[in-house]
């Protein structure tokens, strides 16, 4: 291993195992109840439902996203920055978990000049902790910029298993690539499977909660661009443009999600009828599903 490569794997550990400013930062948050385990979201969470937005394109073709705000929605990536933007619509749930979404958060922030006009009083943001064996932690120098921007907020740790991120649509069928607790309510580390986002991220979060029905969108897993600009075209890391070759593995992983789901009782819809890959899932009109959704859960009522 190359020294320079020690010597940042030393100072993420110092930042987030043995700064003693921040332990006590992070103790005084949790007394004050601003840091919780996502543990502790499972009692009120538990048998609701849930709205899951992403960041694809096909998500503009919902009429009035903002009515979603009286429901829980869980969002993605930068997913709240435009949806506050466009529809004054902030998600009582944000997933933040990997360095790219941080990055991009940053930068979004900045590009929109909303330091201090994002109010997530009324939002869990899920974060990882920094004992989970994740991409970014609770307390890497990333992060701490990013709370920095977001300022007072609730925030959420938890631990999860990150999948290998090499299976074959061979690997679903033999069973290897199903992690052993997929989709079990209450298990931590939350075990991630590839595919797309909702087997990779929307589905985990959501059982773990004990989230019984889900509606989906902007998960379509092609180049619809994005639901704040459809001439936004996705982009790698690296600013390379995103090719979309593992429908096969998607397909899969997807087909493997539904058998699960309904071995934990949980029901999957898709909001968008044709633009998307995912059209293995059930889709459901928007407007059956906001009569189904229940009412939105917050903060406050956690402390109740």
């Amino acid at each position: 291993m190359k020294l320079k490569q020690i010597a940042a794997k030393l100072r993420n550990w110092l930042l987030t195992r043995a700064d003693p400013i921040e332990l006590f930062r992070l103790r005084r948050m949790k007394m004050q109840g601003k840091l919780v385990d996502i543990s502790s979201l499972i009692p009120v969470f538990k048998d609701s439902t849930s709205f899951a937005f992403a960041t694809g394109g096909s998500l503009s073709n919902l009429q009035d996203l903002g009515r979603t705000n009286k429901h829980n929605l869980l969002m993605l990536t930068t997913g709240p920055i435009h949806s506050f933007r466009l529809f004054g619509l902030i998600p009582n749930i944000w997933l933040v978990h990997n360095p790219d979404s941080v990055r991009m958060t940053i930068r979004a922030f900045d590009e929109y000049n909303l330091h201090g006009k994002l109010d997530l009083s009324n939002t869990f943001i899920l974060i990882p902790h920094n004992k989970s064996d994740s991409k970014v932690r609770f307390s890497s120098k990333r992060v701490r910029e990013l709370r920095s921007v977001l300022g007072d907020a609730k925030y959420v740790q938890y631990t999860e298993h990150i999948y290998a991120g090499n299976e074959t649509p061979a690997d679903y069928s033999s069973g290897k690539a199903i992690p052993s607790n997929y989709l079990e309510a209450g298990n931590e580390p939350i075990e991630l499977m590839n595919g797309s986002s909702v087997e990779a991220a929307i589905l985990p979060f959501l059982a773990f909660l004990g989230i019984k029905e889900v509606y989906f969108g902007g998960v379509d897993h092609m180049d619809t661009g994005h639901f704040w600009d459809r001439k936004d075209p996705w982009q790698n890391a690296d600013g390379s443009p995103k090719t979309f070759r593992d429908t096969d593995v998607v397909k899969a992983a997807g087909e493997v999600a539904m058998r699960v789901i309904e071995e934990r009782g949980i029901r999957v819809f898709r909001l968008e009828q044709k633009e998307t890959n995912l059209t293995h899932y059930p889709h459901i009109d928007f407007e059956l599903a906001l009569s189904r959704a229940t009412e939105r859960i917050e903060p406050d009522d956690l402390e109740s």
